[in-house]
């Protein structure tokens, strides 16, 4: 049997040697787990530019990405993300046709703006769904990172002048001289036609800011459009546009047969589209008309 005296000795070289451990332990730095990688949208929303009647159905508007994405180089392979690819790449289409493809500026969180002025050139419905979908920078269709769709009421720029309706019935024959229509920062009058040749005509508008407004760097593009085809497009710099400043632009339109028949088919609904731009406004202003065609 052990003396008293050994079994003192025994409990104290335990206890010893636990307090050396816990020392050991004490002085190891513990590794941080690793933060699992991440690639997916923190939110994505249309807010409306272009909505003259107020009716809720947009012909213009910009949509808005917030990205919620921790790698700086997201990769994918066989359902696993890495961070071993060189980014990641957004593309976003609508049921209406078409997708565009957008490399973010940033690695990781970024919020990305977008003018879905192409939802009026392509959408006459009432509705339209924005499919937003991320992909690593092999932009391998077949795997998407993440993938988002959101609903937005439209209506063509012919419509957006009739309050609580989508299918107003645009004005018979041109405007006339002096008719004006604003945005939140723009104004455009037409001011007249004149014709330049058989199937030719030089149209003549007046852009103005609003409320006292200083636009720099603007610039004037002018569509016009017959059902979902754009028969013609001009656009043209203005520069800085000071408040109470007039601009005068002059447009030649030259229509060819195809753009006749085009109108035609539509039984002559027409949309003259100008788009003014500045540095920090894009702003869409519709002219909706019924040709005799």
């Amino acid at each position: 049997m052990l003396s008293a005296y050994n079994k003192i000795s025994m409990v104290s070289a335990r206890i010893a040697g636990s307090l050396f451990l816990l020392a050991l332990l004490a002085c190891v730095t513990p590794v941080a787990a690793s933060a699992a990688q991440t690639a997916g949208f923190e939110g994505v929303n249309v807010t409306a530019t272009a909505d003259a009647d107020a009716d809720g159905h947009i012909s213009a508007g910009v949509l808005t990405i917030d990205l919620g994405t921790n790698c700086a180089a997201c990769s994918q392979s066989a359902g696993s993300l890495t961070n071993a690819g060189g980014g990641v790449v957004v593309k976003v289409n609508t049921t209406a046709g078409g997708a565009v493809w957008l490399r973010p500026s940033q690695p990781t969180n970024e919020t990305i703006h977008l003018n879905l002025v192409k939802i009026v050139d392509f959408t006459e419905t009432e509705r339209t769904n924005v499919t937003v979908t991320l992909y690593d920078d092999s932009t391998d269709e077949s795997e998407p990172l993440a993938s988002e769709t959101i609903t937005v009421n439209v209506e063509s720029p012919a419509a957006d002048h009739a309050p609580n309706r989508t299918d107003a019935e645009p004005m018979t024959g041109l405007p006339a001289a002096g008719t004006s229509r604003a945005t939140d920062h723009f104004r455009f009058a037409y001011n007249r036609t004149q014709p330049c040749g058989l199937l030719c005509r030089d149209t003549t508008g007046q852009i103005t800011t609003t409320d006292n407004t200083t636009a720099e760097n603007v610039s004037v593009r002018v569509r016009l459009r017959s059902g979902r085809s754009i028969i013609w497009s001009g656009s043209e710099p203005v520069g800085v546009l000071t408040a109470g400043d007039t601009y005068t632009s002059t447009q030649r339109i030259n229509l060819g047969t195809h753009a006749l028949n085009t109108i035609g088919q539509n039984d002559g609904r027409v949309a003259l589209v100008v788009e003014i731009r500045s540095d920090k406004w894009h702003e869409v202003i519709t002219f909706g008309r019924q040709l005799g065609i």
